[in-house]
Protein backbone atom coordinates (compact mmCIF):
# COMPACT_ATOMS: atom_id res chain seq x y z
CA UNK A 1 0.00 0.00 0.00
CA UNK A 2 3.11 2.59 0.82
CA UNK A 3 4.63 1.57 -2.38
CA UNK A 4 1.12 2.40 -4.45
CA UNK A 5 0.77 5.88 -2.58
CA UNK A 6 4.48 7.00 -3.12
CA UNK A 7 4.07 5.73 -6.73
CA UNK A 8 0.66 8.05 -7.18
CA UNK A 9 2.56 11.10 -5.13
CA UNK A 10 5.60 10.80 -7.60
CA UNK A 11 3.26 10.82 -10.75
CA UNK A 12 1.51 13.99 -9.23
CA UNK A 13 4.55 15.61 -8.34
CA UNK A 14 5.75 15.09 -11.58
CA UNK A 15 3.39 16.26 -13.70
CA UNK A 16 3.08 19.47 -11.72
CA UNK A 17 6.83 20.15 -12.00
CA UNK A 18 5.84 20.11 -16.02
CA UNK A 19 3.02 22.03 -16.02
CA UNK A 20 3.86 25.61 -17.18
CA UNK A 21 6.64 26.79 -18.66
CA UNK A 22 10.42 25.41 -17.93
CA UNK A 23 12.64 28.03 -15.96
CA UNK A 24 15.68 26.63 -17.61
CA UNK A 25 15.22 26.92 -21.25
CA UNK A 26 14.36 30.40 -23.06
CA UNK A 27 10.56 31.33 -23.96
CA UNK A 28 10.47 29.69 -27.90
CA UNK A 29 7.54 32.46 -28.64
CA UNK A 30 7.69 34.99 -25.91
CA UNK A 31 5.47 37.76 -25.91
CA UNK A 32 8.20 40.37 -27.86
CA UNK A 33 7.72 38.36 -31.04
CA UNK A 34 4.82 39.31 -31.36
CA UNK A 35 2.62 42.73 -32.70
CA UNK A 36 -0.34 43.39 -30.82
CA UNK A 37 -2.92 45.38 -32.88
CA UNK A 38 -5.32 45.70 -30.34
CA UNK A 39 -7.86 44.37 -32.44
CA UNK A 40 -8.26 40.73 -31.72
CA UNK A 41 -4.97 39.85 -34.29
CA UNK A 42 -1.42 39.51 -33.50
CA UNK A 43 1.20 39.22 -35.91
CA UNK A 44 4.13 36.45 -35.15
CA UNK A 45 7.15 38.80 -36.15
CA UNK A 46 9.31 35.51 -36.47
CA UNK A 47 7.40 34.28 -38.88
CA UNK A 48 5.25 37.53 -40.77
CA UNK A 49 1.78 35.62 -40.46
CA UNK A 50 -1.26 36.92 -38.91
CA UNK A 51 -3.49 35.15 -36.16
CA UNK A 52 -6.72 35.58 -34.40
CA UNK A 53 -5.72 35.79 -30.81
CA UNK A 54 -9.32 33.67 -30.23
CA UNK A 55 -10.02 30.37 -31.73
CA UNK A 56 -12.91 30.03 -34.07
CA UNK A 57 -16.50 30.15 -31.96
CA UNK A 58 -15.22 32.28 -29.94
CA UNK A 59 -14.99 36.70 -30.15
CA UNK A 60 -11.95 39.31 -28.92
CA UNK A 61 -13.49 41.46 -26.09
CA UNK A 62 -11.19 43.37 -25.46
CA UNK A 63 -9.34 41.73 -22.73
CA UNK A 64 -9.84 37.94 -23.37
CA UNK A 65 -11.69 35.96 -25.32
CA UNK A 66 -15.73 35.41 -25.72
CA UNK A 67 -17.71 32.46 -26.70
CA UNK A 68 -20.13 32.82 -29.37
CA UNK A 69 -20.91 29.69 -31.11
CA UNK A 70 -19.60 26.07 -31.88
CA UNK A 71 -15.89 25.90 -30.71
CA UNK A 72 -15.42 22.78 -32.49
CA UNK A 73 -15.12 22.07 -36.16
CA UNK A 74 -14.94 19.75 -38.80
CA UNK A 75 -12.52 19.74 -41.38
CA UNK A 76 -14.90 21.02 -44.39
CA UNK A 77 -16.45 23.09 -41.46
CA UNK A 78 -13.17 24.77 -40.95
CA UNK A 79 -12.65 25.63 -44.56
CA UNK A 80 -15.82 27.06 -44.83
CA UNK A 81 -15.45 28.71 -41.50
CA UNK A 82 -12.49 30.40 -43.01
CA UNK A 83 -13.62 31.25 -46.13
CA UNK A 84 -16.53 33.08 -44.85
CA UNK A 85 -14.62 35.33 -41.83
CA UNK A 86 -14.40 38.65 -42.26
CA UNK A 87 -12.36 39.82 -38.63
CA UNK A 88 -10.54 43.25 -38.09
CA UNK A 89 -11.23 44.61 -41.95
CA UNK A 90 -9.64 41.39 -43.63
CA UNK A 91 -11.24 39.01 -45.77
CA UNK A 92 -8.41 36.20 -46.34
CA UNK A 93 -8.33 33.86 -42.91
CA UNK A 94 -7.56 30.76 -43.26
CA UNK A 95 -6.96 27.56 -42.26
CA UNK A 96 -3.05 27.33 -41.17
CA UNK A 97 -0.97 24.24 -42.07
CA UNK A 98 0.93 22.09 -40.23
CA UNK A 99 3.99 24.34 -40.00
CA UNK A 100 2.23 27.24 -39.87
CA UNK A 101 0.57 26.10 -36.34
CA UNK A 102 3.76 24.56 -35.26
CA UNK A 103 5.37 28.39 -35.68
CA UNK A 104 3.34 29.37 -32.51
CA UNK A 105 4.31 26.52 -30.15
CA UNK A 106 6.20 26.89 -27.10
CA UNK A 107 8.05 23.70 -26.23
CA UNK A 108 9.37 25.05 -23.42
CA UNK A 109 5.86 24.87 -22.07
CA UNK A 110 3.20 22.54 -21.23
CA UNK A 111 -0.94 23.30 -20.55
CA UNK A 112 -0.86 25.23 -22.50
CA UNK A 113 1.97 24.62 -25.01
CA UNK A 114 1.90 28.68 -26.75
CA UNK A 115 2.02 31.98 -25.27
CA UNK A 116 -1.25 32.43 -22.88
CA UNK A 117 -0.32 36.12 -23.42
CA UNK A 118 -1.01 35.94 -26.89
CA UNK A 119 -3.83 33.20 -26.90
CA UNK A 120 -5.13 33.74 -23.97
CA UNK A 121 -8.56 31.83 -24.19
CA UNK A 122 -6.49 27.88 -25.31
CA UNK A 123 -8.49 25.31 -24.15
CA UNK A 124 -7.48 21.57 -24.29
CA UNK A 125 -8.03 19.71 -27.49
CA UNK A 126 -6.43 19.33 -30.71
CA UNK A 127 -6.51 21.78 -33.44
CA UNK A 128 -6.75 21.86 -36.80
CA UNK A 129 -4.15 22.15 -39.85
CA UNK A 130 -4.90 21.54 -43.82
CA UNK A 131 -2.42 19.93 -44.11
CA UNK A 132 -2.78 16.19 -45.44
CA UNK A 133 -1.12 12.50 -43.97
CA UNK A 134 0.67 11.58 -46.93
CA UNK A 135 0.00 7.67 -46.06
CA UNK A 136 -3.91 8.48 -45.51
CA UNK A 137 -6.06 10.76 -47.97
CA UNK A 138 -8.90 10.35 -45.49
CA UNK A 139 -6.51 11.64 -42.40
CA UNK A 140 -5.11 15.34 -41.79
CA UNK A 141 -2.63 16.41 -39.15
CA UNK A 142 -3.60 18.01 -35.84
CA UNK A 143 -1.88 19.79 -33.00
CA UNK A 144 -2.23 19.57 -29.46
CA UNK A 145 -1.52 22.65 -28.78
CA UNK A 146 -2.73 22.99 -24.72
CA UNK A 147 -0.28 19.67 -23.78
CA UNK A 148 3.16 19.79 -25.72
CA UNK A 149 2.30 20.45 -29.06
CA UNK A 150 2.47 17.30 -30.35
CA UNK A 151 1.33 16.10 -33.47
CA UNK A 152 -1.77 14.01 -34.21
CA UNK A 153 -1.84 12.06 -37.51
CA UNK A 154 -5.57 10.66 -36.36
CA UNK A 155 -7.75 13.08 -37.81
CA UNK A 156 -10.20 12.16 -40.18
CA UNK A 157 -11.43 14.62 -42.55
CA UNK A 158 -14.87 13.15 -43.30
CA UNK A 159 -16.18 12.80 -39.29
CA UNK A 160 -13.74 14.74 -36.62
CA UNK A 161 -14.55 18.01 -35.09
CA UNK A 162 -11.00 19.81 -33.50
CA UNK A 163 -10.54 23.44 -32.57
CA UNK A 164 -9.24 26.09 -34.82
CA UNK A 165 -7.17 28.91 -35.02
CA UNK A 166 -7.11 31.14 -38.34
CA UNK A 167 -4.44 32.92 -40.13
CA UNK A 168 -3.24 35.38 -42.96
CA UNK A 169 -0.12 36.33 -44.45
CA UNK A 170 0.07 39.74 -42.84
CA UNK A 171 0.25 42.93 -45.09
Amino acid sequence: MKICIFAILSFIISATAYAGCRNDMPRQTPTAHFIDHGDGTVTHMTTGLMWMRCRAGTVWTGSGCGSVGNQNRSWLGALQNAQNTTFAGYTDWRVPNLKELNSIVDRSCTWPAVNSEIFPDLINGLYLVVTPVTTNANKIWSINLHYDGSFNNSFDKTSGVHYLYLVRDAD
